[in-house]
């Protein structure tokens, strides 16, 4: 498959019709998101589960987009403030849920502040839950 890509060909896959053809962008991503779905563990796939059935997915989204925004080039752990709109809308469950899921990979939110934990360790784990997070959150949006 990723012979096909380096060389342009078009890819059809054996799970959708022979007449379905994928470009090299539209593959790249598949296989993008299949690799962060490896680095993510079975707790997080649930959770990610969970929260496509809750309809969270864009605040979610838009809670790991930002921290990676603010930290993504920084070196040192530190304690920083979290925007408080980024978290208001969820209720208690589906802010436990979002805790959990993000705490995850690394970042620990703290409620009181709000804050979170950066650690720049947790950035490839952040990222791959980016990924899944944005996947799932375009093909929701399509349905």
């Amino acid at each position: 498959l990723e012979r096909a890509l380096d060389k342009g060909h078009p890819v059809t896959l054996e799970a959708v019709p022979k007449d379905v053809l994928l470009s090299k962008e539209a593959m790249g991503a598949i296989l993008y998101f299949l690799g962060a779905l490896t680095v993510l563990s079975e707790a997080q796939q649930k959770l990610l589960v969970k929260s496509v059935e809750k309809k969270i997915l864009p605040v979610q989204l838009k809670l790991v987009e930002s921290t990676m925004e603010q930290n993504f080039l920084q070196d040192k752990e530190g304690v920083f403030p979290l925007r408080p709109d980024l978290l208001s809308s969820l209720g208690d469950e589906e802010l436990t849920l979002t805790e959990a899921l993000v705490g995850l990979s690394g970042l620990e939110v703290q409620r009181s502040g709000p804050q979170y934990m950066w650690d720049p360790d947790t950035l490839p784990r952040l990222c791959a839950l980016y990924a899944g997070l944005s996947l799932l959150h375009l093909l929701t949006k399509a349905t």
